[in-house]
């Protein structure tokens, strides 16, 4: 503890040195401002450049809501309250690492007056480390490409369980000089390479003192398997507008003088005799690629890649874990590999206002995904999927607007369908409502009809397509800073894995209902944010808790004349006790067990984090509830919580 404590002290210190000289952290004008937007929506957002939650570093902690994973950050997880995930087309059904995927959805797209850069470090140790690096330039006033790079490289407390996660994204536009066309490039690779130990032998050893402090001395029930998952993804997205109209600006020069930066310059008449009139361009940096409320063509192109290994080089030495999967003794080794290619095409038909107020708007589509599959050792197969597409938007001025999409399968994937329907209505100064329905029909995953291990079938199944409902209304006040939301949910034709890990089929639907609130509350310089849901479930097919609690309550202050920013308190996360599920390496799924209740006590993070400038840094202690309880927690059946530990990260921006 005393450790602790001088490292924040000396935290402190350093920072206040640094934020003796130069310019308020909050000063920094429009001119060095970065801004980024996503393909789909092409909302213009500005970088956050305030500490937010800085000290949630881990991604499947960051979202909407808390992940339980198997103990090292970087492994396989699942959310705690159940997501409808949207399916289309193929699947390979291996999605216990989509928290630490970046998929073509989520690559940004940059627009920055300056070249940006950004880089950050975060470490218990040098066996414990998590990195990231970003660069965007605009190299015209009509381009900008984007970088960035993530490494997450954490050993673990337990042999055998080091998780080595590698993400690298791009992605560039373009858009022609008079706005009639635009496209947007991006690539987004992510490479996951998991040391899968089975989890320790028995949990009654973490109260053992012998191994206080030696966690990797604890026995495990595998020590020579390993999971490697590569998801690439690569796409070009053209949008053509042939009735584009560019509003071309005009400003006032001085006769080869430079061009003034006012748009209309007044003067006298005298002045004004000498002045020339002279068209250019819209400037870029203010006028993002967006596209507009007209019509248009859009075509895009992607190509995909997935490939996912397992192996155990001596599975001899687990032979009864491995139960039914053990199907050679000289190596067990599973690997699918999956190469897709897509082309959807579009149009948007556009009939309202040009300002956009009320309009309404359809846009049929045709898409066509083919994918060839190579499960070793079987013969390769291959899945098209045809689908044709439909969105529509009506928007009634700035109070109600409504959307709906969906899409039929008719070549493999016959049968398979999505309809989607949603309503905004804005109260104004008494809040927005948000409510919506869906239905889905999709085809099962491939792992869940067919899983071969070292050339033998362990399962071929044929299941009924699964079909899942969904309606939700949300309520959000943004001056009282609160928000309230229910959501109902029913799954028909449930595909799970039971309690021997073999996929089965509920016989029944299931229902869910969710009940989730959020609040922040402020006193003067304290802050008060608080998430929780409520979960009921009418089966036991589906195990996940009944109540999930977030919370953070910190102290925030601007110190040193407006030089830096401080912020420091407790992260809470809680979830009552709940059959969690259990992990099987070799099929890479989760499943049932109903012998081992896991049992949770809140865990608390105390932080404190700063701000200087471009100059970011926070100090962590990470599940301090450990020496106030006395004990560990399983993440999973067999898979122990971290034990507490000191984290630290450090990150800095740069304009140039």
């Amino acid at each position: 503890m005393k450790i602790i404590l001088s490292l924040l002290v000396g935290l402190c210190s350093w920072a206040s040195l640094l934020a003796q000289s130069g310019l308020p952290f909050f000063s920094m004008d429009d001119s060095t401002a970065v801004f980024y937007f996503y393909k789909d929506d092409f909302e213009l957002e500005k970088r956050a450049d305030t500490l937010g939650h800085f000290q949630r570093y881990i991604p499947v902690l960051m979202g909407d809501v808390d992940h339980n994973y198997l103990g090292n950050f970087g492994s396989a997880h699942y959310p705690l309250l159940y997501q409808q995930r949207y399916r289309e087309g193929f699947d390979l059904g291996f999605h216990n690492y989509d928290g630490y995927l970046i998929t073509k959805e989520e690559v940004p797209f940059y627009n920055s007056r300056k070249p940006y850069s950004d880089a950050s470090y975060n470490a218990a140790s040098q066996e414990d480390a998590f990195i990231q690096a970003k660069f965007s330039q605009n190299f015209s006033r009509r381009a900008n490409i984007f970088l960035s790079y993530k490494r997450a490289n954490h050993k673990g407390s337990f042999t055998n369980q080091q998780v080595v996660n590698s993400n690298y994204t791009f992605s560039a536009w373009y858009r022609s000089p008079n706005d009639e066309y635009k496209a947007f490039v991006s690539y987004a690779g992510n490479t996951i390479k998991n040391r899968n130990n089975g989890g320790i032998e028995n949990d009654t050893l973490l109260e053992n003192q012998i191994y206080a402090g030696r966690r990797d001395l604890i026995p495990v029930r595998i020590e020579n398997s390993q999971t490697e998952y590569t998801h690439n993804e690569f796409s070009v997205s053209q949008y053509w507008n042939p009735f584009s109209k560019v509003e071309k600006r005009v400003r006032f020069v001085v006769d080869t003088l430079p061009l003034l930066d006012s748009t209309v310059v007044e003067t006298d008449s005298a002045f004004a005799a000498r002045l020339v009139k002279r068209k250019i361009p819209p400037r870029a940096m203010s006028d993002t690629p967006k596209i507009p409320e007209s019509s248009f063509l859009h075509h895009e192109l992607t190509v995909k890649r997935e490939k996912l290994k397992f192996f155990d080089t001596h599975p001899t030495d687990n032979a009864d874990y491995y139960g039914i999967y053990y199907v050679n003794a000289l190596g067990l080794r599973n690997l699918v590999r999956v190469n897709q290619i897509k082309n959807h095409f579009s149009a948007r038909l556009f009939l309202g206002n040009k300002e956009g107020s009320s309009y309404f708007r359809i846009e049929p589509g045709l898409s066509y995904a083919f994918s060839w599959i190579y499960q070793e050792p079987a013969k390769t197969f291959y899945f098209n999927d045809l689908r044709l597409r439909a969105k529509m938007r009506t928007k009634i001025k700035e109070y109600v607007r409504f959307d709906a999409e969906t899409h039929f399968a008719l070549a493999s994937g016959v049968g398979d369908y999505l309809v989607k329907a949603d309503l905004n209505i804005d109260l104004k100064k008494f809040g927005k409502v948000v409510g919506g329905i869906s239905q889905q029909q999709y085809s099962p995953a491939l792992l869940q009809e067919r899983l071969i291990v070292s050339g033998v079938h362990v399962w071929d199944l044929d299941w009924l397509k699964p079909l899942e409902t969904q309606m939700y209304v949300r309520y959000r006040h943004e001056q009282l800073k609160g928000e309230l939301e229910a959501r109902f949910q029913n799954l028909n034709r449930w595909i799970y894995n039971d309690t021997l890990s073999l996929p089965a089929q509920a016989q029944s639907g299931i229902s869910i209902g969710q009940f989730m609130a959020s609040k922040e509350v402020e006193f003067g310089k304290f802050h008060w944010e608080n998430k929780v849901a409520l979960q009921l479930i009418s089966s036991d097919l589906l195990a996940l808790p009944k109540f999930w609690w977030r919370s953070s309550v910190f102290y925030e202050n601007i110190l040193f004349k407006d030089n830096l920013q401080l912020r420091t308190g407790l992260d809470i996360r809680y979830n009552t006790n709940f059959y969690g599920n259990a992990y099987i390496p070799v099929a890479s799924q989760f499943y049932l067990q109903t012998s081992q209740k896991l049992t949770f006590y809140p865990i608390v993070d105390p932080f404190i984090a700063i701000k200087v400038k471009q100059f970011k840094a926070f100090l962590k202690v990470e599940n301090i509830s450990q020496i106030a309880f006395q004990k560990s927690y399983l993440a999973a059946p067999n898979y122990p919580g971290r034990d507490w530990l000191l984290k630290f990260s450090i990150a800095w921006s740069f304009m140039d």
